[in-house]
This record gives structure tokens, sequence and C-alpha cells, in this order.
């Protein structure tokens, strides 16, 4: 698995780093000029961006032959799947650490709430996990050759579902089970459903790209 992670990053690290460099540029830029109303949009652009180069590891495997030299390593295809579902979420984490230390620099200087952040990353995090969990199954059913309509469709996708599953989570937690939002712990419980949310559609949708890939013949 360790091998598996490694090549992933190896075949993307130069655009990560890309990525990482330009997300903390675009955050600082927009939290130190910026009105505040752009800052929901500042977290979601910077997890977007850093998840970006792992959404492409499936087209540069395929343009250098390694999908099809990694079958005949001693590794299932279960693995190889893992794999890939395990680098998103690694690469997902390095995106919400560098939000979180921007944003959580940003609120000692105008001395503001740290909840706030939590608040704006919840959804965001719930968005970038429902592309993943879009994108991995239709790259193995399409194939990556077809990377780009597939990531234009399954972001569209994940902002309607997105959009939806925010007024249910807020119908849910403010009306249904009589939440106060002027609570934390209440700002606590909505944000941790978005993230719960997303975790179980990415886990779905790891079997479900599995039996797909099982499928797979190249």
């Amino acid at each position: 698995m360790n091998a598996l992670l490694l090549t992933s990053y190896y075949l993307v690290y130069r655009s990560l780093f890309m990525y990482v460099g330009i997300s903390i540029f675009v955050a600082a830029l927009v939290l130190g000029f910026g009105q505040e109303s752009m800052h929901p949009f500042v977290v979601l652009l910077t997890l977007l961006l850093v998840s970006i180069p792992a959404m492409e590891v499936i087209k540069h495997e395929s343009k250098s032959g390694y999908d099809k030299f990694v079958l005949t390593m001693p590794v299932n295809r279960a693995h190889i799947v893992f794999g890939h579902y395990l680098f998103y979420l690694a690469v997902l984490a390095i995106g919400i650490v560098i939000t979180t230390v921007t944003f959580f620099v940003y609120f000692i200087v105008v001395e503001e709430s740290y909840m706030q952040l939590l608040v704006q990353l919840a959804p965001s995090i719930m968005l970038v996990l429902l592309i993943g969990a879009l994108i991995f199954p239709l790259l193995y059913l399409l194939g990556p050759e077809k990377s780009d309509g597939v990531l234009i469709v399954a972001a569209g996708a994940a902002i309607l579902v997105s959009f939806l599953m925010e007024r249910v989570v807020s119908n849910l937690v403010f009306e249904r089970l009589a939440f106060n939002e002027a609570e934390t712990s209440s700002m606590v419980v909505y944000s941790l459903t978005f993230v719960l949310i997303g975790l179980i559609l990415y886990i779905l949708s790891f079997l479900i790209a599995l039996s797909v890939y099982k499928r797979k013949e190249f």
C-alpha cells in the first residue's frame, strides 16, 4: 500500500506543490484584501485546488502505462482502488491543514471566533468528498481519456447535491432537532453532519468503484 501511495505522489507531486502554492497565495490575498463574504469561497477553492492533482492520478497512470504494470505487482485490485481513494483523502487533509492554519492566523489578527471557520469548512469538505465519490467510479467506467469531462460532470453534480444537502441538514438540525444556532455545540453538530454525510457517500463510492474496477479489462 505504501508503494501505491508513493507512486501516486510521484506521478503528481509537481502539480501538487504548484496548486498548494496557488491556494496559499489566493487565500492570503483574499483574506488580506477581499470582502468577508468571499471567505467561504476561499475555503472551497483551497480544498479544490489542492485536491486536483489527486483527481489526475488515474490519467497519469494511463499515460505512463502504470495502470497495466501495477496489475503484475503482488497487489489485488482492491488495493489499487483503495490506494486511489486513500491518496485523495491524504491530499484533501493537506488542503484542510492549509485552510485551517491560514484562517486561524487570520482570526487571531482580526480577533474573530474560530467557529466561523468550522461552519465554512465542513460543507466544503463534504463537497470535495462528493466530487471524489463521483469522479473515481466514472473514471474507472469511462476511462481516463475522458477525465476532463468527468471532472466537470462530477463537480456540477456534487455542487447540486451539496446545495440540497445543506438545506436538508439545516432543516434537520435547526428545525426538526431544535438546535440553537447561537450555541457552539449546535454549530459543531451542524458542521460535523456535513463531514459525516461526505464520508458515508465516499465509502459507498469506494464499494461501487471497486465493483466497476474488478470487471474492468485492460
